[in-house]
């Protein structure tokens, strides 16, 4: 439809701008215009739902940490220093732990970064989880067997120097056995495409890759979230914003990328009835966990 064409070309150049490629902008625009010819009306969300679609044929998501082959995750966590990591695996483990109920375990193997390691082991003490301290790739995974009974074990790294990408590698032969090894990079969204194209060139023999966007309230350009995933077609596994434990992670999807694309702008995700029904009935449970991990997280 004709009217349709302006609001389009409208939306590729705000794609542009948010860091998408001129080439990518210019695909999705043709693809746009296909899908909503077949259309009688167009409302500006139909624009955004017609977005959605094209993302989702793009782009690839993991699902969650626990919808893989075994019984349990490792989820392995590798971000530069200020990437987000620690409260990325702080959200991770009080939502798994106090919204799934599973049993969660936290290995940190960071040698040097002591007040990274001290704030995790804070937020575990809350939540009641085990956080161990491992200075080689030899003890965490002697940690992870010694936890072989949680759900999910979620390993903190340190960042992407030669020697704590070497420890990665060495963990990860450490593992071989185990039926699933992620590796989640964990980078800020408002970090600029070519660095975070640098960082996954250096990991990208690790298996089960994902990407971990964090920080995404700090940015109004939502483009490398794209381009990165559909450029090196890794999924996108969670994205994280905000301070709030733990709320404030949510599992990736091409939807809520076209929103975030159109609006330009970081918004907490809507929650339905039902969840603010079940969070009601499981708040006085939770409360003090909230409280302690909020006040920590400041």
């Amino acid at each position: 439809s004709q009217h349709a064409e302006p609001a389009i070309a409208s939306l590729c150049r705000n794609l542009v701008a948010q860091g998408l490629r001129p080439s990518s902008a210019d695909r999705i625009g043709r693809s746009l215009g296909q899908d909503l010819a077949r259309r009688t009306s167009t409302e500006p969300h139909d624009l955004q739902n017609a977005l959605a679609k094209c993302l989702a044929q793009d782009m690839r998501v993991s699902g969650s940490l626990l919808s893989g082959q075994g019984d349990r995750t490792i989820a392995m966590m590798i971000g530069t220093n200020g990437s987000g990591k620690t409260a990325a695996i702080t959200k991770l483990a009080a939502h798994y732990q106090l919204e799934e109920k599973k049993s969660v375990a936290i290995v940190s193997l960071d040698t040097y970064r002591l007040a990274s390691v001290e704030q995790l082991r804070l937020y575990a003490d809350v939540l009641g989880i085990p956080c161990e301290s491992a200075m080689s790739a030899k003890h965490a995974a002697a940690y992870v067997h010694k936890h072989a009974d949680a759900d999910l074990i979620l390993i903190d790294t340190a960042g992407f120097g030669e020697k704590d990408l070497a420890l990665v590698h060495t963990l990860h032969q450490l593992l071989k056995a185990e039926p699933e090894v992620q590796t989640h990079v964990v980078v800020s969204a408002s970090t600029r495409e070519q660095d975070l194209q640098r960082q996954v060139a250096q990991i990208h023999a690790l298996p089960l890759l994902r990407l971990l966007f964090s920080k995404l309230d700090e940015t109004d350009s939502f483009g490398a979230l794209y381009e990165l995933s559909y450029q090196s077609g890794i999924p996108l596994s969670y994205w994280s914003a905000g301070q709030r434990v733990p709320e404030d992670i949510e599992i990736a999807t091409p939807q809520r990328l076209a929103e975030l694309l159109v609006g330009r702008r970081y918004t907490v995700p809507f929650r339905s009835s039902v969840d603010t029904h079940a969070m009601a009935e499981r708040a006085p449970s939770r409360s003090t966990h909230e409280v302690t991990i909020n006040t920590v997280m400041r």
